[in-house]
């Protein structure tokens, strides 16, 4: 585990399970467009791309929010830096404790990932993200995730009705 002690306090472990229910209800959603629409989806570019980049969104909010016990010093993301590039280097791989013992620094990796994907999103044709949405500061960490978190959610719902 991390040199850090993990927060387990009933605050954050609320936090977490919220966190991750609300992204799993996300990939559901997703998952149910995506099955039922498959034959659109083969036949159109555009919403084969859409779907590419909603699900690494998804995927990227996901693994986030297992991360999400961090501090907001900027030390412990230069440590985690080098942690998590000894284990690449060392080990030449990174596994779910990797990125765990690396939080500070992963999870903004995995969040960023997930906000240069909704920015990608912004930009494409179908609409299916408000560039404005992308702008709008968080005070924490926490809040910058759920903010991601709820323009995914309205992705989805406008990826959806974009395959209608």
């Amino acid at each position: 585990m991390s040199d850090r002690i993990a927060n387990i306090s009933p605050e954050h472990f609320s936090w977490l399970v919220e966190g991750r229910s609300a992204n799993q209800q996300s990939t559901l959603e997703l998952y149910r467009i995506i099955v039922q629409s498959e034959k659109k989806l083969n036949s159109n570019v555009e919403l084969q791309d859409a779907a590419h980049e909603l699900t690494g969104v998804a995927f990227s909010l996901w693994r986030a929010v297992f991360l999400s016990d961090v501090s907001e010093e900027y030390l412990d993301e230069l440590a985690d830096i080098k942690k998590f590039l000894v284990s690449l280097i060392s080990d030449n791989t990174v596994l779910y404790i990797t990125d765990k013992n690396a939080r500070n620094w992963s999870f903004r990796y995995y969040l960023r990932n997930a906000q240069q994907r909704l920015k990608l999103l912004s930009e494409s044709k179908l609409s299916l993200v408000d560039a404005s949405d992308l702008l709008v500061p968080a005070e924490t960490d926490k809040d910058d995730w759920a903010s991601s978190q709820k323009i995914l959610d309205e992705a989805i719902r406008r990826f959806g009705a974009a395959i209608e």
